[in-house]
């Protein structure tokens, strides 16, 4: 069996060394790059949900307080009409409140 004993300068021995460097290097900054790739993409992601969120929040917070305001305006307005003698007492509140709606579309 016969050893060879690699000196420095030895191309071989430069040539397996310069690659193997030069490879763990790519390799490291391709995996850094990967990463930060990752890592961007799922900070756009966390922040595109967290968008969608707070939209559908305030969409449906302007709603609700939109239904709330025309109900509370609707009712108000159907007692005065009603203390006025504009509408009859008999009638309900509801169906008082839909006809002054339908009036209006």
């Amino acid at each position: 069996m016969t050893h060879h004993i690699y000196k420095v300068g030895d191309p071989i021995l430069s040539r397996n060394s310069s690659n193997s460097s030069s490879r763990s290097t790519c390799s490291s900054s391709s995996l850094l790059l990967v990463v930060v790739l990752v890592a961007a993409a799922a900070a756009a992601a966390e922040a595109a949900v967290v968008v969608v969120v707070v939209v559908v929040v305030v969409v449906v917070v302007v709603v609700v307080v939109v239904v709330v305001v025309v109900v509370v305006v609707m009712t108000v307005v159907v007692k005065q009409l009603k203390s006025r003698g504009s509408i009859n007492n008999n009638i309900s509140n509801e169906k008082a409140t839909v006809s002054i709606a339908k009036s209006f579309l």
